[in-house]
């Protein structure tokens, strides 16, 4: 049954797709560029390209990752003015959804979608997107491109030329369309299980030597809970290991520079 906040959006929803954020993951321009023709009942849907200079070099950012820097600042660098330009059309969406690429995902089931809350509104969406895993993101989540929206939805779906990401991405945006009225039937087929979706809450990130070579332990994957005293990674010629046990979440060794990925528990849907 439909709440009655997204009832009254249905009238004239307003959603905004933004791709490549980091602008070394064009995943989300791919989506943007096969959605762009797309035709809606009614209501609005906002292509954005998030980071345009970076997307055009081809690298994460050019001064700051633009993804921890919202609200932004008019004055700041180009990530920061950026952030505060993105942060006006964000505040009039219904629904915003961020679309990024990682090479961390090494199964369908890895794929996942992340929120920065979990009310009502979002478990809706969420249920109706069917996304194999959820990150709840508590840890540090304030100046994330979705931390100030409405509903905000950020998709893990894979990497950049896996058209089996583009696809679940398109399934994925096109069943929000669906749950506000925007269309009635899905063009595109989810290839997923359908098994029940998992809710993890991220609450703290593990962090990594910046001045050694460290390779990720193979006792530590992603969603699958490691006990206190694992192995979790070995740096030159030390051991690492964990003192508390958490689900590791974005464990990769070259996907953050300063941590080597994300701690979270698992939580009831």
């Amino acid at each position: 049954m439909m709440s009655e906040k997204i009832e009254q959006q249905k009238k004239s929803p307003h959603i905004l797709i933004v791709g490549a954020t980091h602008g070394h993951e064009y995943l989300g321009v791919r989506v943007i560029e096969t959605l762009k023709g797309l035709r809606v009942a009614h209501g609005t849907v906002e292509y954005v390209i998030g980071n345009p200079r970076a997307y055009e070099k081809s690298v994460s950012f050019v001064e700051s990752d633009l993804n921890r820097v919202f609200p932004g600042k008019h004055d700041g660098d180009y990530e920061e003015r950026r952030a505060h330009a993105l942060s006006q059309k964000i505040a009039q969406a219904d629904v915003v959804i961020d679309i990024h690429a990682t090479n961390t995902i090494t199964s369908k089931d890895e794929m996942m979608v992340i929120v920065t809350r979990w009310d009502a509104a979002t478990r809706e969406i969420v249920q109706r997107i069917g996304a194999p895993k959820v990150l709840v993101m508590r840890y540090k989540s304030e100046n994330a491109l979705i931390s100030g929206t409405t509903v905000g939805i950020a998709f893990e779906y894979g990497a950049n030329d896996s058209d089996s990401a583009l696809n679940e991405v398109l399934c994925g945006i096109c069943n929000i369309l669906i749950a506000y009225g925007m269309m009635k039937k899905n063009p595109y087929q989810s290839r997923l299980s359908g098994d029940k979706t998992r809710v993890y809450e991220v609450y703290d990130a593990f962090p990594k030597p910046i001045d050694k070579k460290c390779i990720i332990s193979n006792q530590v994957k992603n969603f699958r809970r490691v006990d206190v005293g694992t192995v979790v990674a070995r740096c030159d010629s030390e051991d690492i290991t964990t003192d508390e046990s958490f689900v590791p979440i974005l464990f990769g060794e070259n996907r953050y520079t300063d941590i080597f990925g994300f701690k979270a528990q698992s939580i009831h849907w």
